[in-house]
């Protein structure tokens, strides 16, 4: 998988046009969330003020950048077939890491490392009895499992020093990574912190779905499928909405507005997977 020619694809300059769609509609979504969660946030209640309306106008506009971009791709980017085999050979496999960009390398390990302290963080917590979020201490430890894997995901380098097979436990790492993301989900959905209906639990359960598949087609990349233009999508539109709410997230955080104490550990984890997407997105390799 050596990176291409850039400029050489004849859809090299639409997937610009689209990289660079998706960090503008990022920018928007980020002033907006920030903008709601600073003037109408009311941490206490994990709702917004009685009128206010700006955070649905920026749901809705994220969520309507996000799904304009995915069906962009679909319609602009022609579609790309993977080669046969489930797994690439290890001469495939290497180049994949040892050729991108240095920026995009980095932000890898920088997402890894904070998803670490995230589990370190929220192990604490459980530990210690703060936890507000959780449904249950198993249900805990079953999600703080997935967390390394899916840490490790983003570090291939160190499963190829752990295992010979390392392709295979790469993809094994990533999959349980997955479970992360869903078990956040029902965490999110059964939370009695959060009223039912707020747009602040809405939003997160969007979130972790968006990112979700996003990885999924990340790991369907080193596949016999890799579904190049629908990775591009999840990546497009994951990174608008993740980004945007997350930039929000942090301004609530630096205005003393927080949830609890759980909450403001997956902003960790956040932060980095947006800066991950946002190298990505500038460092594509499927061009």
């Amino acid at each position: 998988m050596e990176l291409k020619n850039r400029g050489l694809e004849p859809s090299y300059k639409v997937k610009c046009m689209l990289r660079l769609s998706a960090a503008l509609a990022a920018l928007v979504s980020a002033v907006l969330f920030s903008l709601a969660f600073f003037l109408h946030f009311e941490a206490e209640t994990a709702l917004f003020k009685s009128g206010s309306r700006l955070i649905y106008v920026a749901e809705m506009l994220a969520l309507s950048f996000s799904v304009i971009l995915i069906i962009l791709t679909f319609v602009l980017v022609p579609k790309k077939r993977g080669q046969e085999g489930i797994f690439p050979t290890e001469a495939e496999y290497k180049p994949y890491y040892n050729v991108e960009p240095i920026p995009l390398k980095i932000s890898r390990y920088f997402v890894a490392v904070l998803i670490i302290i995230e589990g370190a963080v929220r192990t604490f917590l459980m530990i210690d009895g703060k936890l507000e979020v959780f449904m249950s201490p198993f249900f805990t430890a079953l999600m703080l499992l997935f967390t390394l894997p899916l840490a490790l995901f983003f570090l291939p380098e160190i499963i190829n020093k752990l295992t010979p097979g390392y392709e295979r436990t790469h993809l094994i790492c990533g999959t349980l990574g997955l479970f992360w993301f869903f078990l956040n989900v029902i965490n999110i959905y059964f939370d009695n912190t959060v009223a039912l209906a707020s747009p602040y639990r809405i939003i997160q359960q969007l979130v972790f779905l968006f990112v979700m598949l996003m990885i999924l087609y990340e790991i369907k990349a080193h596949t016999d499928v890799p579904f190049v233009r629908a990775r591009l999508a999840t990546l497009l539109s994951a990174f608008v909405l993740t980004s945007g709410f997350t930039v929000g997230r942090v301004v609530m955080l630096l205005c003393g507005k927080a949830v609890s104490a759980d909450d403001t550990a997956i902003v960790i984890t956040f932060v980095g997977i947006s800066v991950y997407m946002g190298m990505r997105l500038f460092y594509y390799d499927e061009d």
